[in-house]
C-alpha cells in the first residue's frame, strides 16, 4: 500500500483510502498513537488524519529538521507539542519519522507517527501503585515528559536510560512510611560503619598497648651480651628473635650445669687428697 500511495497522484482516491485504512489499522494496534501522516516529497503531498494537503503544512519544519539531516531518521524525538489543525487542541506527543523504502537509499516517502504521551502515562499509571512509587520520564534534553516532574526532593532508588528512545526513567517510593525506613536503614547503616570503624581503632590499640612489654624485652635482650646478634635467625620478628634468645639462654646454663657438675667432682677429688696429705683440716 506504501508503495502504491508514493507512487500514485494526489488525485488517486483509491490509494488515499487504501492509505487511510493503512494508518487506521496502525493506530488501532497501538492505542497510544496520536496521529499518523504519510508524506511524499515528490510532490509535498501530506496525507493524514483523513485530509488532504500540499507544502506548506503546519508540521512542515519539524519534518524539515529531519529531511536537512539536522535529526537522524528512526530517532524517537524530544517532547514537542503538535497540532494538525488550526482549530484543534495542542497534544504532547513523541515523533518517530520512517522513511520509505527502509532499504534503500533512494527515498519516495517518509511516515510520521506521533505518539501520545498522556496516552502512555495512563497506561503506565496501570502498571504500579501511584500511592506508593512514582515513576517520571524525561527527554534527551531533561524536559519533563510523563509523570511527575522532578524537583530534586524525591528519594530516586532506580534510573535507567533507554538505549531505544534515549529517555531517562526515574522510580522511587511516595508514601512517607517507606521513605521514614529508608531514612533510618541509612542511619543504621552509618551507624553500623561507625562501630566497625571504632572496633578496628580499639583492636589496634589494645595490640599496641599488649606489644609494647614484648618490644621493652625486646629491646632489654638486645642490649644484653648474653645472646649474640649475628646469630642464625636474628633478624626475624620480635617473637622469633625472643625464641631464638631463650633457646640460646637455655643452652648455655645447660652447659654452665654440666660444668658445674664436672667441677665439683674435681673439688671433692682435690679436697680428699689435701686431708689424706694434711694439707688441710677435717671437719
Amino acid at each position: 500500500m506504501l508503495k502504491d500511495f508514493y507512487r500514485a497522484e494526489a488525485e488517486d482516491v483509491f490509494v488515499n483510502l487504501q492509505a487511510d485504512r493503512l494508518m487506521d489499522s496502525w493506530a488501532f494496534g497501538n492505542p497510544a498513537i496520536d496521529s499518523i501522516y504519510l508524506y511524499r516529497p515528490r510532490d509535498g503531498f501530506v496525507f493524514g488524519d483523513g485530509s488532504l494537503k500540499t507544502e506548506p503544512f503546519r508540521d512542515a519544519a519539524f519534518l524539515r529538521s529531519y529531511l536537512d539531516g539536522e535529526r537522524p531518521i528512526g530517532q524517537w524525538s524530544d517532547k514537542r507539542s503538535f497540532q494538525p489543525y488550526a482549530m484543534s487542541k495542542p497534544a504532547e506527543v513523541m515523533t518517530i519519522v520512517r522513511a520509505y523504502p527502509g532499504f534503500s537509499s533512494a527515498k519516495t516517502g517518509y511516515v510520521v507517527v506521533n505518539v501520545s504521551l498522556s496516552k502512555l502515562g495512563q497506561e503506565l499509571a496501570s502498571m504500579y501503585d501511584p500511592g506508593q512509587t512514582f515513576i517520571a520520564m524525561s527527554d534527551r534534553s531533561g524536559q519533563p515528559a510523563i509523570g511527575p516532574r522532578l524537583d530534586g526532593g524525591e528519594l530516586v532508588l532506580a534510573q535507567y536510560v533507554s538505549p531505544y528512545t534515549g529517555w531517562t526513567v526515574s522510580s522511587g517510593p511516595t508514601g512517607k512510611g517507606l521513605k521514614l525506613t529508608l531514612d533510618l536503614y541509612s542511619v543504621w547503616l552509618v551507624l553500623a560503619l561507625g562501630a566497625v570503624l571504632l572496633g578496628i581503632a580499639w583492636v589496634v590499640h589494645v595490640t599496641r598497648r599488649n606489644y609494647r612489654p614484648i618490644s621493652q624485652l625486646v629491646s632489654l635482650i638486645r642490649s644484653s651480651s648474653l645472646v649474640p646478634q649475628d646469630g642464625p635467625g636474628a633478624d626475624r620478628n620480635e617473637l622469633g628473635f625472643i625464641r631464638l634468645s631463650l633457646e640460646q639462654l637455655m643452652e648455655e646454663m645447660k652447659r654452665s650445669k654440666q660444668q658445674d657438675t664436672e667441677n665439683r667432682l674435681l673439688r671433692k677429688r682435690h679436697r680428699f687428697l689435701e686431708a689424706l696429705t694434711g694439707g688441710a683440716p677435717i671437719s
